[in-house]
């Protein structure tokens, strides 16, 4: 088995120079010649030998993706393909038979460069070679590239044909073949039926996901591989304000995006079911215990008015208030880090991560909207974060509401939107009341370690002292 094996030069910031190192005999006869791509361009890149010896330099200036033509050791004018993709503290060695394709592929990482998935769970490169290996091998005709965004349950990758077919178009969006393979923790995995109803209700705006298998990694632990279609847009959180006063322009994009967004509740409503109770139809995670966790958020809560919320949330709960709505399926973490937005107009283009989805009684992640609406202030003089509405916060709430009234007009009668705003509370609790804990989602917050949830809890429901409780919508019917 020959290969070639790839190191970053130690000047990284000022040039990418990379070394190829490669057996004798690939140098018989004329020098190689080696296709990098990056950015979209294409150029070749003379190999150089080096003082004599087996080692030849190339400069490159990008540390994107880059693909390869090399020579098969059989034959000059055959060639095989493969990738590779440009990582600080990297060293990709690929692997290929007498028959010129790739069949095999690992990755040296020095322990400080793992990935934060790795890192934070007690894995090792060995680990991480595993995954990257395992994805290779699926997807032998892309590049591999790493994700700008990383957190501690999973690692993801995106999968980019070389060839870069374009797959559909859709309005100004050229959408490629790009495949995003991410590989969970098995307590974090990614149900697949519920992803399979996330794309089949909300397509083409939730990602059609696949389960490509799970790995076996370092301390008995296994890792699910699941492969889903990627979708445009840039995160909502890039782009959201971070100012109270919003100017004209700005405001016709929120309309645009909130109207967007009101359309995600209609297809919800919709495809819901009616249980009697509400809560038989909620079975999920969160759903089958909601009655225990508000005991616990009633006896816990950091303040007498959170305690007392929490304690009249749960009754108007148990004497059927949230029966008048139908059970859905309903995004388990809708923040604006999960919406995907065009970068110009913020009209919606996708909703991305459904490992938290469960079925809940329609209205349950309303939590969302409130974080459209405003943004949370870190106190320059080291004080406790607040959460500051947007000057225009209720004008922007009537335009939700307004578009969701004409797209389900049962929401105008005032027992079902009083149970909405129940649900909206019950969301808001349930997701701001608990610290996330690695998923474990039982232990209720406290000032010291959940500032922020704290402050998005007082001001979601109206109890922080300078803000007022935004039922507007309520008032208007």
């Amino acid at each position: 088995m020959e290969y070639i094996q790839l190191t970053p030069h130690r000047d990284y910031e000022s040039c990418m120079e990379w070394k190829a190192c490669m057996h004798e005999r690939f140098m018989h006869g004329l020098l190689p010649r080696f296709t990098c791509v990056a950015r979209g361009l294409s150029r070749n890149v003379l190999i150089r030998r080096a003082n004599g010896g087996s080692t030849y330099h190339y400069s490159y200036p990008s540390r994107l993706c880059c693909s390869l033509a090399v020579p098969d050791l059989t034959s000059r004018s055959s060639f095989c393909r493969c990738s590779m993709y440009i990582g600080r503290g990297a060293g990709w060695v690929w692997r290929y038979g007498q028959d010129g394709r790739v069949s095999s592929l690992s990755m040296s990482v020095a322990n400080e460069e793992l990935p934060t998935f790795f890192s934070w769970n007690g894995l090792s490169t060995r680990d991480a070679e595993v995954c990257l290996a395992f994805a290779a091998e699926r997807y032998s005709d892309s590049v591999l590239k790493s994700v700008r965004y990383q957190g501690g349950c999973s690692w993801t990758l995106i999968a980019r044909p070389l060839n870069g077919a374009v797959n559909y178009r859709t309005g100004n969006d050229v959408l490629y073949e790009w495949t995003i393979v991410q590989f969970r923790l098995e307590k974090h995995a990614i149900p697949i039926d519920i992803a399979i109803a996330a794309s089949r209700i909300y397509s083409p705006l939730a990602p059609e996901t696949r389960e490509l298998g799970r790995l076996a990694v370092s301390h008995g632990m296994h890792l699910q591989a699941v492969a889903m279609s990627c979708l445009p847009g840039k995160r909502f959180s890039e782009v959201q304000p971070r100012k109270p006063d919003l100017d004209q322009p700005t405001l016709e994009r929120y309309r645009i995006l909130l109207q967007c967004l009101s359309t995600f509740f209609a297809k919800s409503w919709h495809s819901g079911c009616r249980y009697r109770p509400a809560l038989s139809g909620c079975t999920g995670k969160v759903g089958k215990s909601i009655l225990s966790r508000f005991e616990n958020l009633g006896r816990y809560l950091p303040s007498l008015a959170l305690r007392q919320k929490a304690r009249e949330v749960r009754e108007a709960v148990e004497d059927g208030g949230l029966d008048p709505l139908p059970v859905c399926l309903t995004h388990g973490d809708l923040l604006p880090s999960n919406l995907l937005v065009d970068e110009t107009s913020w009209q919606i283009k996708g909703y991305i991560d459904w490992a938290e989805a469960e079925y809940l009684s329609c209205g349950t992640c309303l939590y969302g909207l409130e974080h459209l609406l405003g943004y949370l202030e870190q106190d320059d003089k080291g004080g406790r974060p607040r959460f500051v509405y947007y000057d225009q916060a209720d004008k922007l709430r009537e335009t939700f509401w307004k578009s969701y009234e004409q797209q389900v007009p049962e929401i105008e009668d005032l027992v079902v939107r009083k149970s909405l705003t129940l649900g909206r509370d019950v969301g808001i609790l349930l997701w701001k009341g608990f610290g996330w804990d690695d998923g474990s989602i039982d232990r209720v917050v406290n000032p010291i370690d959940d500032a922020e949830e704290l402050a998005c809890l007082q001001a979601f429901l109206g109890l922080e002292s300078k803000a007022a409780r935004h039922d507007s919508f309520i008032e208007s019917v």
